[in-house]
């Protein structure tokens, strides 16, 4: 992914700006020297990453045909392009963790796994 794309004024486009803050948000309440004060208000407060792992599955989860008909087949992170979609998605992710009493950021993680479980899922061989 291209994160910076040459123009003209050198901007960073939204869409990816907020995916950057997703990801740190992400990972800082790994880290040590935070309080459990301000982990506990990260697990509550950050959004998912979005990309197509999550985009993916925020289309099988939601009920939601204005959600779900923003979401392509084979979805990709331009699908957040637009300042409405993102929020909508965010707030959909927030909505659907919460009935499960988790956290944005355990959606990315699911989404992560649910797209990668094949690739690691132990194989039964025959040794006969």
């Amino acid at each position: 992914m291209r994160v910076l794309e040459k123009n003209e004024n050198m901007k960073l486009e939204d869409y990816k700006a907020r995916k950057l803050i997703d990801l740190l948000f992400k990972f800082l309440p790994a880290w040590r020297e935070l309080s459990k004060k301000n982990r506990k208000w990260f697990f509550q407060n950050a959004n998912s990453p979005l990309d197509s792992f999550s985009l993916s599955l925020l289309k099988q989860s939601s009920s939601k045909p204005e959600i779900t008909s923003l979401i392509q087949e084979k979805p990709t992170m331009s699908t957040a392009k637009k300042d409405d979609c993102y929020s909508k998605f965010q707030k959909e992710i927030k909505f659907l963790m919460k009935n499960q009493r988790g956290s944005s950021i355990l959606f990315d993680l699911l989404a992560w796994e649910m797209n990668h479980s094949k690739m690691f899922s132990l194989q039964k061989k025959d040794t006969k």
